[in-house]
């Protein structure tokens, strides 16, 4: 009664309320846990850490390695004064390994699996990328100052979309400093390039059926063939911009909800790495960004 009593009393120095909550309805299927992940036992998790470790030391003497692999587990439950009543499980593990090669200079290597399927790491897979990039690291190129083709890898691809992800939160365009306002419909990247959020992913990190405060989750595309089609909202941000929630909301313990993306998904093109980069001569390959 005293928290509720708190919220009344300070609800008079906010923002005018321009939305109403979500009453109870249906939500979207989409898988967040599987019992494997909370059954594994931790000398499994120990084991897989200690099979990496030995595969790229095997590749790649003197190579420094650290692996983690977080498990976590928990309930989200959203319960509103219009009746809302909703709740899932998540259940995560995630591999993470950072290699360091010290060849004229350190080069730090980071590889990451999303096991929350309940699937065993792809230990040789994992080991092969780590050698290929040592190989390179202690290789050295030289280019001359020029314009040049240049390859972003998986895991250089966040930060390269990350001012896109940051310009299509709603609350950007709430406060009038998204580039992307009034772009809408507009063709602003390449046709080869659609970008999505897709908060149903299966077993996605930030998956789920419904957002923080209970509006179902749905797949929704930022740029499709380059088109860019409409920002993330929560049911703050919509009210403002006079349209609807996206389902993208998120929040802390001691935040209020705000706009944010959930798993971002660059979707494939036709072209094979291997021909791609065979059709190169000189050009720049990114694996990570500073």
């Amino acid at each position: 009664e005293a928290l509720v009593q708190a919220a009344l009393d300070t609800a008079a120095f906010g923002k005018p309320c321009s939305f109403d909550f979500p009453g109870q309805g249906p939500s979207p299927t989409v898988k967040t846990f599987d019992n494997r992940v909370i059954m594994l036992p931790a000398l499994k998790i120990i084991d897989w850490g200690r099979e990496l470790v030995d595969a790229v030391r095997a590749r790649v003497p003197g190579l420094k390695l650290d692996v983690t692999v977080a498990r976590t587990s928990g309930a989200t439950v959203v319960v509103n004064s219009a009746g809302l009543t909703k709740r899932f499980s998540r259940a995560a593990l995630q591999l993470h390994a950072t290699g360091l090669v010290v060849s004229e200079g350190l080069v730090w290597i980071s590889e990451y699996e999303n096991l929350s399927s309940g699937a065993a790491p792809s230990i040789g897979s994992i080991a092969d990328r780590i050698e290929e990039r040592a190989i390179l690291a202690r290789s050295r190129a030289r280019l001359v100052t020029g314009t040049y083709p240049v390859i972003f890898m998986p895991t250089a691809v966040p930060d390269l979309l990350y001012p896109l992800t940051v310009g299509v939160n709603g609350k950007q365009m709430e406060k009038g400093v998204s580039p992307l306002i009034d772009k809408t419909g507009q063709q602003l990247l390449d046709a080869k390039i659609t970008i999505t959020d897709n908060g149903l992913r299966d077993f996605g990190i930030g998956s789920g059926p419904f957002d923080a405060e209970g509006v179902p989750r749905r797949r929704n595309v930022l740029f499709d063939r380059g088109v860019f089609t409409g920002f993330l909202f929560d049911l703050a941000t919509a009210g403002a911009c006079n349209t609807e929630s996206t389902g993208s909301a998120g929040r802390g313990y001691t935040s209020q909800p705000q706009p944010g993306t959930s798993n971002i998904e660059l979707a494939p093109g036709d072209a094979r790495f291997e021909d791609t980069l065979g059709g190169i001569r000189e050009g720049l390959l990114v694996y990570e960004c500073i």
